[in-house]
């Protein structure tokens, strides 16, 4: 019979996944160093999705206008905005179709 697989250590300095969560790091920072952390992982995210956009294209096969890019990060920017103010635990996957809609 053989073994389980194991699954890879990390290297050393690098961090491991549950570590590097979002979630298991917020719970070690002090009162409201939380909800700003959560608050620059979703500006991080937000930021990246801009990027992401502009690296593609639409289903025309041509790039997203600027103007659509701008429209995408404002709404989630708003969400971002409801989520600081409710405080929300997580990024943008805690959210759930209660809360988008509370956004509009």
């Amino acid at each position: 019979m053989s073994s389980p697989p194991t699954s890879p250590r990390p290297q050393a300095g690098c961090a491991s996944p549950r570590s590097a969560s979002p979630r298991s790091s917020s719970r070690r920072l002090p009162g409201n160093a939380t909800g700003t952390r959560r608050q620059q992982l979703r500006t991080m995210m937000i930021t990246e999705f801009e990027e992401w956009l502009r690296s593609r294209t639409n289903k025309e096969k041509r790039p997203f206008d600027e103007e659509t890019i701008l429209a995408y990060a404002k709404a989630a920017r708003a969400l971002d905005a409801l989520m600081a103010k409710e405080p929300v635990d997580g990024d943008f996957t805690a959210c759930d179709t209660a809360m988008l809609n509370r956004v509009g």
